[in-house]
């Protein structure tokens, strides 16, 4: 849950529910303010006139002076449903005629809320003023109520002296106020408004059901494969690729992530080429330090079989031997013999040396590797004063390694610790048993100049050194490291200046055999693939239909390698180029099925006609495992050509 949380997609679906939110609240509030009071304006239309309606009923009755006809008459309308009440008030505020009997005769208050509408300036008005004719009170029921005033105004066919006075003399003979119930209005507009909110909720989590399932499909799922790429290019693995289907940003991303990572993987293979490379300069780098201290060991023997050869020579030209000469003769020659002997071993020492290693694996003694190691160097150590002290404590000194590349290693470490000791000294070799995990520890130590804390983590980089005067290349500790590392051990240096250094190496017994397994040509992954067909388009937009077609058909085209080749379709299913079999060439492909009869070419060409590029899986018969094995191709359209190459599934 928390990882959700903090995921883009989560991000974005909360940002737009809020933004939706807020959007259909607001079109909510102001749909339902509008339509109350819209009604409200239907209801006072219709209460206005229902009053003047009223009035004009009762005028006939009012013009005869039939009072019991107006009482009935509002008896009447005061019986239906929604009429609260209906009065007649006269010029000094009397309820003329009240459908409430109680209150006929009674004068109102001029400050009361039907009356003060005339009667709040000092002369009342002769008109009622429209906006002021309707009103709303609260019902002592606690619903609203809506009351509305006619003015009743004099007419000709009033004047009478018995009656009225004249218009000219009275404008205004009383007021007709009707007042309706609004609580079923009330209850309308609250139901009305009850379900625009309930379809505004309805609308919002619809649209909400859209947009997550659109973002989690075009947003989150790509987005987490994205992320899935760098993660698994951390832990190493150069086989991972995104499928990710699409021309838009992140499907381009995609593409371009798997085209990185093809090349990374490119890189990785030609930086191990030459991290062997480096092994043999490295190598060779000590051998010419060597070189003169070798010269200078095997000029010694020289000399002395120099002096035997001319003794034995000059005894063989004094004339007749006797047997005490033959005697001295052939102990010259023995001697000889053996500084031969003693020639043969530096240059055999040598020569074992400078072998190019191969990576082959195998149960070594460290204790004899060690031994080899300084006997090799050990006229360079008498030369420059140096004593030796081995310290060989492993009770088991076996291992699985390369014996050449650890000897090499150890010469390494030997000739820095004679070039930090130019006055002469000690040089340790030590080693111990671990046992968490099983391993066996080497320490070389010297008591020289020590390295300086600010460039001591800097030590194993390729090319650093501080032998300016010597010429140092920076290849020797750089190589070490690398030898180390394919051994699956560990290398650490402590170091003190003016005390000395100790290079301590911790190698295990056992190494996993799959991590030394050479991958199989039939072991090709999708980042081969994606990296072959990008190659072949490239050369493809750049060297010409014509030309590169020709080269795809050749067996020995630049992209045909092993299992792994390029075919080239057009849209009908037609052929092109094949780089593992030219014959093929021209040929239809379009039926072409699997093992288990899927038309994968159509499939192909269908997917290619609407996307740019894609896979496609099927079943294929292996001819090395002789087995039905799950294949994939992936495949790219230019112009009108689709460039494939397929690969086994892993």
């Amino acid at each position: 849950m928390r990882h959700i949380a903090h995921s883009l997609a989560f991000r974005l679906f909360c940002l737009l529910l809020l933004v939706s939110a807020i959007v259909f609240v607001a079109l909510t509030i102001l749909i339902i303010r509008s339509h109350t009071r819209h009604v409200m304006e239907e209801v006072i239309l219709s209460a206005k006139r229902t009053n003047q309606l009223l009035q004009l009923s009762m005028r006939q009755s009012m013009l005869l002076n039939r009072l019991e006809d107006v009482s009935q008459t509002m008896d009447t309308l005061c019986s239906g449903s929604g009429v609260e009440g209906i009065r007649i008030y006269g010029k000094n505020g009397n309820a003329v005629f009240s459908s409430n009997v109680q209150e006929t005769g009674q004068k109102k208050d001029f400050k009361a809320e039907q009356c003060i509408v005339c009667h709040s300036g000092k002369q009342p008005l002769d008109r009622i003023p429209e906006a002021a004719r309707s009103r709303i009170i609260a019902s002592p029921k606690g619903y609203r109520i809506i009351g509305v005033l006619q003015s009743i105004r004099n007419e000709p066919a009033c004047a009478a002296p018995s009656c009225h006075p004249p218009p000219s003399k009275q404008k205004i003979l009383g007021v007709l106020d009707s007042q309706f119930s609004l609580e079923q209005v009330d209850q309308d507009i609250l139901t009305s408004r009850n379900l625009m909110i309930l379809y505004s909720f309805c609308a919002i989590l619809v649209i909400e059901i859209f947009v997550g399932f659109f973002i989690m499909r075009m947003v989150h799922r790509p987005v987490v494969r994205l992320a899935e790429g760098p993660l698994e290019v951390k832990k190493g693995n150069l086989d991972f690729s995104i499928q990710i289907e699409g021309k838009d940003e992140i499907a381009e991303l995609s593409r371009s992530f798997n085209s990185m990572v093809a090349s990374l993987k490119r890189v990785e293979a030609e930086n191990a080429a030459l991290a062997g490379k480096m092994v043999d300069v490295a190598k060779m780098a000590s051998m010419g330090m060597l070189a003169a201290a070798v010269a200078h060991e095997i000029n010694n023997p020289l000399g002395g079989i120099l002096t035997y050869a001319k003794l034995t020579s000059r005894m063989i030209g004094a004339g007749p031997m006797t047997e005490e000469k033959r005697a001295a003769a052939l102990g010259y020659l023995e001697a000889a013999t053996g500084e031969i002997k003693r020639c043969g071993n530096i240059v055999k020492n040598l020569l074992h040396f400078s072998r190019s290693s191969e990576s082959v694996m195998e149960k070594v003694d460290i204790h004899n590797i060690i031994d080899k190691s300084l006997s090799i160097i050990n006229h360079h150590l008498e030369m420059s004063d140096i004593r030796t002290a081995r310290k060989l404590e492993a009770k088991d000194p076996y291992f699985i390694g390369n014996a050449n590349q650890i000897e090499q290693v150890l010469i390494a470490l030997f000739i820095n610790a004679v070039e930090a000791m130019p006055q002469g000294g000690l040089l340790s070799v030590t080693t111990q048993d671990v046992f968490d995990p099983d391993s066996v520890r080497i320490s070389v130590a010297d008591n020289g100049r020590g390295i300086p804390q600010e460039i001591r983590s800097s030590i194993f980089e390729p090319f650093f050194t501080t032998k300016i005067e010597q010429h140092g290349v920076g290849l020797g500790l750089s190589v070490v490291y690398g030898i180390v590392q394919r051994h699956h051990g560990q290398i650490e240096v402590e170091s003190e200046p003016g005390q000395g250094t100790t290079f301590i190496f911790t190698l295990p017994r056992q190494i996993n055999p799959e991590a030394e397994k050479e991958p199989r040509p039939d072991k090709r992954t999708r980042s081969d693939a994606i990296a072959w067909v990008d190659k072949a388009v490239e050369f493809y937009k750049s060297a010409g239909r014509k030309i590169a077609l020709s080269e795809f058909s050749s067996p020995k085209g630049r992209f045909v390698e092993g299992e792994l080749y390029i075919y080239a379709l057009d849209l009908k299913g037609t052929m092109l180029a094949h780089g593992v079999n030219e014959r093929f060439v021209g040929e239809d492909w379009i039926d072409v099925k699997d093992s288990e009869g899927k038309p994968f070419i159509r499939e192909i060409i269908k997917i290619a006609a609407g996307n740019d590029n894609g896979w496609v899986d099927y079943m294929w018969h292996d001819a090395k495992s002789k087995e039905i094995l799950p294949k994939t191709v992936y495949f790219v359209k230019v112009d009108d050509v689709i460039i494939c190459s397929g690969v086994y599934k892993q």
